[in-house]
């Protein structure tokens, strides 16, 4: 500020009102800047004890076993069958190990072999995605005649390549029901 405007307040450059006033929404800014920083400190210390708590209950309902699936069942069909085909032997620390490998690896889904109705399961997958890939192969054929009622987002050379993956999942699924025995 000039001179001029300090002496009108009846202040000198580094006193007076101005001066005061300055001072003033200077310290204000820097407690709005530190209250700033507080409350996003506060808000992610919220969240990181809502998160561990939610995960200290999931924990607690799997232990307590209040899932409404039968995880622990498959899992102990799964260790059973191992323990028949390998040399596994009961000591705690390999009991551990293979219930946590177990358990994870039926949260990924590779355990469905155990489960009572796999069977029925993948009978239905099959028929699904058979269904599926005729309808696709369909829309191809259509496409590629130039009869297609619509005129589809992607191109030709996606929509075949999505019908290539298609035909190589039903032939695994295929494979795998000669292999296991069950009739599509």
């Amino acid at each position: 500020m000039d001179e001029a405007k300090y002496t009108m307040y009846g202040g000198q450059r580094g006193g007076g009102k101005i001066f005061f006033l300055e001072q003033l929404v200077s310290s204000l800014r820097e407690r709005l800047k530190a209250t700033e920083v507080d409350r996003d400190r506060w808000k992610s210390a919220a969240l990181y004890y809502r998160d561990l708590y939610i995960k200290q209950k999931q924990e607690e309902n799997i232990m307590n076993c209040t899932c409404g699936d039968n995880r622990f069942e498959i899992i102990q069909r799964a260790k059973d069958d191992l323990r028949q085909a390998t040399n596994i032997d009961g000591s705690p620390d390999e009991v551990a190990v293979l219930d946590s490998i177990l358990f994870r690896a039926w949260q990924m889904g590779w355990l469905d072999k155990y489960e009572p109705d796999y069977k029925e399961r993948m009978k239905e997958e099959y028929w699904q995605l058979k269904e599926r890939y005729n309808k696709l192969h369909q829309m191809c054929i259509k496409y590629e005649a130039g009869t297609l009622g619509f005129t589809p987002t992607c191109g030709l050379s996606l929509l075949a390549d999505q019908k290539r993956h298609m035909g190589q999942y039903l032939h695994c699924l295929e494979v795998r029901a000669e292999i296991e025995g069950i009739k599509l």
